[in-house]
């Protein structure tokens, strides 16, 4: 015997689950309703497929940077309905969809060019509607170019290798250290070119100093480190200056050269403060150094002045600094050192960088870079800290900042990225995003007209000075 024949297949099954939902009412009353509605959901038509259910819509993620996208995921829809996804204000439509047999929606869009701030996502399908909040930032500058030191580089590139891959991208900009003295002094080529061939740009942090002879090494003394050609009275570094020199010079393309970080501060025995160096022998090394290499033909080489954030007590940047003609970029190093040394406490990037990008901003043209950075666990958040520096403070407010080099290392404290599961995960995400995604060559040009001058207004009525490390 055949059930209703005169209807269609599809109207037969739900006349059948209507009867089944009726029978299991009568048998279990205190569930009037329930067996009706799951059964329809399991064989009725699309159309009845968000029926009684409110729509919700997700995106993610919700907090973005132009020109991300999102991806936006609804529930509670009519099944199978055409629909619109748009942006308020303004009105722009983000994109169209079908929900499937059972009222969802996925579908990954692209964030528009609109002013930063806060804005609705609204899905439509048919009579239906729901919506979320996101978050749009629009950066005033370029992509930016994402650096790394991380121990063992350059000569093990493993190490490299499992950085890169545990932030799901490679970085343009590798930094390593070398000293004067110490066992690796020696500037090896082959390595440099390795770094480079892996698309990178190589950054050397070049150190006049015995790594273990503290702040008072007089033979190490600023005024002593170089001679200009053909003075009468030659420096005992002068033939060391010049290897590097030439090398770099035979290599010809280009190399970041660091040298002598951190003058600003008082634990380098190249600071004035210490090791018998007076006032203007910091300048005076530098313009040797330069004035050498310029011998050599090293015209490759751009040079990174680098300080250290401003503090009660540090040397002045004006004291210290070489000019614009003799300097391709300021790099400038900051920590939050959090709980891990009380005399510092907890800092946003904001507090701890804004006063120094300030001072170099009113003193310099030079394209700006964080030199070294990282955060602590102890004392804070360090995901959300990551989150806010690389995701809202230097696309938003500093957009003078071209490029940053993360200090991947376990040291005086763990300033690692994988020092937590949400450390990690929250750098690897701002990262992702494509405002991280410029080369050094970019970087440096990637900032509109005027940005520099209104940054220098608005930074030059604050006073307050971040203490150093």
């Amino acid at each position: 015997m055949k059930l209703c024949p005169s209807l269609p297949r599809r109207s037969r099954m739900m006349a059948i689950a209507a009867a089944i939902g009726v029978l299991l009412t009568l048998i279990f009353p205190e569930h009037h309703g329930m067996w009706a509605q799951d059964l329809t959901d399991q064989t009725g038509p699309a159309a009845l497929a968000g029926k009684g259910r409110k729509p919700m819509v997700q995106v993610s993620p919700n907090d973005v940077l132009v020109p991300e996208s999102i991806a936006v995921t609804g529930s509670g829809f009519d099944g199978g309905t055409k629909g619109t996804i748009t942006l308020s204000p303004g009105g722009a439509k983000l994109g169209v969809f079908k929900t499937d047999r059972r009222g969802k929606v996925t579908k990954t869009v692209r964030v528009p060019e609109v002013k930063t701030g806060s804005y609705t996502v609204t899905v439509k399908a048919g009579k239906r509607s729901a919506s979320a909040k996101v978050t749009i930032g629009n950066p005033p500058g370029g992509p930016v170019a994402l650096g790394v030191f991380t121990p063992g580089l350059p000569a093990d590139l493993s190490r490299l290798d499992s950085f890169e891959k545990s932030i799901g991208r490679t970085v343009p900009i590798v930094m390593w250290f070398q000293a004067w003295s110490g066992g690796n002094q020696t500037l090896n080529i082959a390595q440099v070119a390795a770094i480079a061939d892996r698309g990178a740009m190589p950054m050397i942090t070049w150190e006049p100093f015995d790594p273990a002879g503290g702040t008072v090494q007089p033979i190490y003394a600023l005024d002593n480190l170089c001679s200009v050609p053909g003075a009468l009275v030659a420096s005992p570094f002068d033939p060391y200056i010049d290897d590097w020199a030439t090398k770099l010079a035979g290599y010809g393309k280009p190399v970041l050269l660091r040298f002598a970080h951190e003058m600003t501060g008082n634990w380098y025995s190249w600071s004035e403060q210490v090791n018998g160096n007076q006032p203007g022998d910091y300048v005076q090394a530098w313009n040797c150094l330069r004035a050498r290499f310029a011998a050599k033909g090293a015209t490759n080489v751009q040079w990174v002045w680098s300080p250290n954030v401003d503090y009660p007590g540090g040397t002045p940047y004006a004291q210290v600094f070489p000019g614009d003609g003799a300097v391709n970029w300021i790099a400038i190093d900051g920590y939050n050192w959090g709980s891990a040394r009380p005399d510092h406490g907890w800092r946003s990037f904001a507090q701890l960088f804004g006063p120094s990008i300030g001072i170099a901003n009113a003193m310099s043209t030079r394209p700006i870079m964080i030199g070294e950075t990282a955060s602590v666990e102890q004392g804070g958040n360090k995901a959300a800290w990551i989150t806010d520096a690389l995701m809202r403070q230097i696309p938003l407010v500093y957009p003078q900042v071209r490029a940053l080099v993360w200090f991947n290392m376990a040291k005086e404290a763990d300033w690692r990225i994988s020092s937590s599961k949400a450390a990690k995960e929250a750098f690897t995400a701002a990262v992702a995003n494509p405002y991280w995604n410029a080369s050094l060559a970019t970087a440096s040009h990637g900032w509109p007209a005027g940005a520099t001058s209104r940054v220098r207004n608005e930074r030059r009525s604050r006073t307050h000075r971040e203490e150093g490390p």
